[in-house]
């Protein structure tokens, strides 16, 4: 045998060896007590030792743990020397190694998802070894044949020193670009969170000292007293990440240098990330070595220049991206929304405007007197653009020779407070970057950015030694920034919450604290409104509550008038424009305002087309309002509101028409109008003369009612199958499972009983705990205009039945929907449907009300106006029926013509009729009224064969009636989840499906702004656009059911045929709005108005039908 050869086999022959000792020591340790899992640790360790050795490579395991429900944790993690270089997961022997093979919820299947970020990690399970990286295997699986249980393996072939030798050489791979980085390192980020939380639940089940609950419960009392755990868990991960990468951009040896050096030369730059490292990876937490060692190793192969841009914008870029991959989820759950800068650049010139016009401030933004924050900091846009500015304009005014000290002394009055340590580490980049930008020297830690709670409680102060004196400064300084600092502009983009109340937020806002300081929301608070004081719990409503109480200080507490001078100026929901909860706030900002001008963003509505939104990801309506206090207060006369509207298109569009808007009105001549005086008004354009004279609908049709409200989302389905199934399981369930299966409220319990619905059957029904009946009762149901899916119809399940709603169904019933309190938005301004509606009954989101056309089951009893028909026959010289009546109403209101021709006036909301004196025109809109009646019903209702309208699904003719080209959901693909639309074939296609002709027309039809049949299809893909509130939710088809094809099919149909009538009831509307009409006055006159009370009562029900609420 060769030299060579002898080497080789005396190397494999050491392998051999150390593998031999291996099986020996774990058939000893699989006879003896203890899990199989746990038999193979200590073998394992010595197995890598050992093959480390033949390397000279010194290899040290850390983080052993025998607490095996941990779900976020391997085993152990490897070190080399003072670096960790990766991790081990054992299983027992005979599992195997291939995670793909493992039940999608079993507890290996879970551990794996979370830890394939990891960027070195062996599997084995004693016989077989896998390496993976970032969640893809890495060369073959190795395997040791023979018998482990026996302690006889050897390798069966050299794949296993390939395997572990490559395992052991890990280094960190440089990041070839900032997408690269987030992949890289959002995963050890989210890792990371997950192991604090569940060591934190550890510790609170005292299964291990409480390390982390000591740091969590400093942390909570020094920055954030609202904190939770969870929260915790992602402040630990974000600050230790963002802290290292900071130190690695600062030019800090990451590669060389222990975690407390880093952190103190970190903390003479950044003082607080640099002392929240040293207190994050504190010896004492020595548990999460693992994780933070690689960490520490992949952020040391970065390289700085990645973020050397001329915008500074590369830091924005990777924290949204970082963001995204740590946890998409977050955004949503904590509001958080980065602006845009073409609207922050907008926002920050119109203020700029504001202060030199309104406040005598000459030089806007760069006068000494202006001291500015934002509130909600984020990654630092705003304050940004302000320094750009104040740089541009010093520069164009004064020159370039002044712009240093004048920016040096902007830097000492421009604020920013910022919750997450992630964004505030990025804005602490950006705003350094964007000084030096213009040329100008700031200290390190000369800006004012604090972490702290804005909504937190300014009297509170906490100390906790030395150790500790770098974060407790943060909250010192922010805390007497809002209790002692003037402030002249407060500005920004503040989070969206609901429910923040429920969620323990902002506490001092809404209830004040100990030492005098009442509520702050109790200023937005209108008299008599406690029922809808929910709508003022929400994040974005405490940050206004806090903005015009600093700018304002028209706090009604102490009558003190510190800064009798301000300006807010937020991008916010819009929903406190018009919402009856808000009127309070809308109020109060009359009073401690002189000055508002408001900017809708959103004229297509929620959930628009996301290429529409400025916030794409969000689905809510958005606004920017700015309000200005000139001096003293003047709460006597109402604040002068302007209100000016983007138009619809892209977001593009509206940045460029953003960019031609000023104080003065708009370039291309679109000028602001003035917004309702009154003190509770909505925040819209006050309507003419003429649309106040015509009646509203509860003047016509008075009882009105809200629609079925569920309160769960599970008993609705657009195919009954699927509810069978949802109800199968529910009664199947466990008695103890059935209040968290149905979702279980203060009106509806498993153990409650109940009577049933007005309509069916006579008697009480069994709590659902003791339900044996597998088959639920289930109807036809209005989910949305145009939109028939199916409901459970148990009471049981349904916590606001309207019983009232429920009685007067019949055969010769209609439903009339519409959004009362929204301003009018494209599409129809009624909706109508033959079903039980739901109480979002008119877009599928937004409650409005439910106005039927009969006040009982048989048709026999209208809901009109007594003495209204009466007088219109006398007025018009035509019989009219109650049928008549709301046919009308279909023809005039029911077509995207009518929202168009009032739209200035609908910004109240609400629909207004007008009533033609004309009998050629009364019968033409009559006529037209009881087709569009028939289509919205789908043929159920006005039916006439005689009149082109038979009693059947209607049909568009042939040619340009759509037909199904291709089968949907029949593939491989299985359920679609998109639906596109191809305008120069007219081609609709679902999933893999197709579907044509189809009109633009008919693509685009929308009804509230939301275009039918995306939402169509939204509540029908492969992920439901529904709030999944139990497991029952989840129960779906798995396939595209024949059902939804032709379902969709009559409503292209439907939508088709009204598309063809719209030119007409345009034309028809027209001539009635330009000729006699009769008037609120005149009903009144002839004695048909005021509505007498008893008419607008519900319908009393008859016992043996039903009651309650």
């Amino acid at each position: 045998m060769s030299g060579e050869g002898a080497a080789h086999e005396e190397q494999h022959e050491s392998v051999n060896g150390l593998i031999s000792a291996f099986g020996k020591e774990v058939a000893a340790k699989l006879n003896g007590p203890g899990g199989e899992e746990e038999a193979l640790t200590s073998p394992v360790e010595g197995l890598l030792r050992g093959m480390a050795k033949r390397q000279n490579i010194s290899a040290v395991a850390y983080g052993q743990t025998s607490i095996k429900q941990l779900s976020a944790r391997p085993d152990f993690a490897i070190g080399v020397g003072s670096k960790i270089i990766g991790h081990v997961e054992l299983k027992r022997p005979g599992k195997g190694v291939d995670p793909t093979a493992w039940q999608a919820k079993s507890h290996d299947r879970r551990q794996w998802e979370k830890i394939r970020v990891l960027p070195n990690l062996l599997y084995t399970d004693g016989e077989q070894w896998a390496l993976f990286r970032e969640g893809q295997q890495i060369g073959k699986t190795a395997l040791l044949t023979g018998d482990l249980r026996e302690g006889n393996v050897v390798p069966a072939d050299e794949q296993f020193a390939q395997l572990i030798a490559m395992f052991l050489s890990w280094a960190p791979q440089q990041p070839a670009s900032l997408s690269d980085l987030v992949k890289r390192i959002a995963g050890l980020s989210r890792l990371l969170r997950d192991e604090v939380a569940e060591q934190l639940s550890r510790e609170a089940e005292e299964e291990a000292q409480r390390a982390f609950t000591i740091v969590a419960d400093d942390w909570k009392n020094l920055l954030f007293p609202d904190a939770t755990p969870e929260s915790f868990a992602d402040q630990y991960a974000q600050t230790v990440t963002f802290a290292l990468l900071l130190a690695q951009i600062e030019g800090i040896d990451l590669k060389t240098q222990p975690l407390p050096d880093v952190a103190r030369k970190l903390g003479k730059r950044h003082a607080l990330m640099g002392k929240a490292l040293a207190v994050l990876t504190d010896d004492a937490l020595d548990d999460l070595r693992g994780v933070v060692g690689v960490l520490v190793q992949v952020i040391s192969a970065v390289d700085p220049a990645l973020f050397e841009d001329e915008t500074g914008d590369a830091y924005l870029h990777f924290y949204e991206g970082f963001l995204g991959a740590y946890d998409s989820k977050l955004r949503q759950k904590t509001g958080i929304y980065y602006t845009p800068s073409e609207v922050v650049r907008f926002m920050v010139g119109f203020t700029d405007a504001v202060l030199r016009s309104r406040l005598g401030q000459s030089e806007g933004l760069a006068s000494d007197e202006v001291t500015i924050i934002d509130p909600a900091t984020g990654t630092g846009t705003f304050l940004i653009n302000i320094i750009d500015r104040v740089a541009k304009d010093v520069e164009s005014e004064y020159g370039s020779g002044i712009k240093p000290s004048k920016l040096r002394k902007l830097a000492d009055r421009l604020i920013g407070f910022e919750k997450q340590t992630g964004p505030y580490a990025v804005a602490e980049l950006r705003i350094s970057h964007a000084f030096k930008a213009h040329e100008v020297g700031i200290a390190d830690n000369a800006v004012r950015l604090h972490v702290t709670d804005t909504l937190d409680d300014p009297s509170l102060e906490v100390r906790l030694g030395f150790h500790y004196e770098a974060i407790a400064k943060h909250r010192r300084l922010a805390n007497k920034v809002k209790k002692t600092e003037n402030i002249m502009v407060v500005i920004g983009n503040p989070p969206y919450r609901a429910g923040a109340k429920r969620a323990g937020l902002g506490r001092w806002v809404v209830e004040g604290n100990e030492v005098g300081s009442g509520p702050i929301l109790d200023q937005f608070r209108a008299v008599g409104s406690r029922h809808r004081d929910y709508v003022l719990h929400n994040l974005y409503i405490y940050f206004w509550g806090w903005a015009t109480w600093k700018a304002f200080a028209e706090s009604p507490h102490d009558g003190a008038h510190k800064a009798p001078a301000g300006i807010v100026a937020f991008i916010t929901n819009a929903g406190y424009l018009d919402s009856q909860g808000t009127a309070g706030m809308r109020s109060y900002l009359r009073k401690a305002a002189d000055e508002g001008w408001i900017i809708g963003l959103s004229p297509e509505g929620r959930q628009s087309n996301a290429s529409t939104r400025i916030f794409q990801a969000m689905q809510e309506e958005v606004c920017i309002g700015v309000f200005v206090r000139h001096g003293d207060p003047n709460p006597d006369t109402p604040a002068h509101i302007r209100r000016l509207d983007v138009p619809p298109g892209r977001r593009e569009e509206k940045f460029t028409w953003l960019e031609s808007l000023g104080i003065d009105g708009h370039q291309d001549g679109a000028e602001w109008q003035d917004c309702i005086s009154e003190w509770q008004a909505p925040f819209q354009p006050g309507a003419g003369v003429a649309w106040e004279a015509m009646p509203t609908l509860n003047l016509l049709l008075p009882w009105t009612t809200s629609g079925n409200k569920n309160n769960r989302t599970w008993p609705v389905a657009p195919i009954q199958d699927v509810l069978i199934d949802r109800w199968k399981r529910l009664i199947k369930a466990p008695k103890n499972h059935k209040a968290a299966l149905m979702k279980a409220t203060d009106d509806r319990t498993p153990e409650k009983a109940e009577p049933p619905l007005p309509g069916h059957e006579p008697g009480s029904l069994l709590p659902l705990s003791e339900e044996t009946d597998q088959s639920p009762k289930l109807i036809r149901y209005g989910r949305m205009t145009f939109d028939r899916q199916w409901l459970i119809a148990d009471r049981r399940v349904i916590d606001r039945p309207r019983p009232p709603l429920w009685f007067v169904q019949g055969p010769a019933q209609v439903y009339l929907s519409e959004l009362h309190t929204e301003p009018g938005r494209p599409g129809p301004a009624v909706g109508f449907t033959a079903l039980i509606p739901d109480n979002h009954h008119f877009k599928g989101t937004q409650a409005g009300r439910i106005i039927p056309l009969h006040r009982d089951p048989h048709g026999l009893q209208a809901n009109v106006t007594p003495g209204l028909l009466p007088a219109m026959e006398q007025a018009i010289g035509v019989p009219i029926t109650a049928e008549d009546l709301f046919a009308y109403i279909a023809g005039i209101a029911g077509h995207a013509g009518y929202s168009e021709r009032y739209k200035e006036e609908r910004t109240a909301g609400g629909v207004r009729v007008p009533l033609t004196r004309s009998p050629e025109l009364w019968q033409q809109v009559t006529e037209i009224g009881r087709r569009v009646l028939w289509l919205h019903t789908y043929g159920e209702r006005y039916s006439n064969p005689e009149a082109g309208r038979p009693q059947q699904t209607p049909r568009l003719p042939d040619g340009i009636r759509p037909l199904c080209t291709a089968p949907i959901g029949e593939t491989s693909h299985g359920m679609p989840d998109t639906i596109e639309y191809d305008e120069t074939t007219h081609t609709l296609t679902v999933g893999s499906g197709t579907i044509a002709p189809v009109s633009p027309e008919v693509w685009d039809y929308r009804i509230g702004g939301v275009r039918v049949v995306e939402k169509w299809f939204d509540f029908r893909k492969r992920e439901p656009d529904v709030e999944r509130q139990t497991p029952l939710n989840d129960r779906n088809p798995e396939t595209w059911p024949p059902e939804y094809t032709t379902e969709l099919l009559s409503l292209l149909n439907v939508l088709g045929s009204l598309v063809a009538i719209e030119p007409e009831q345009e034309r028809l509307l027209a001539a009635v709005d330009e000729g006699s009409l009769i008037s609120v006055d005149d009903l009144t006159t002839l004695g048909v108005l005021p509505v007498p009370p008893s008419a607008e009562k519900k319908p009393v029900i008859p016992r043996s039908t039903g009651q309650g609420h």
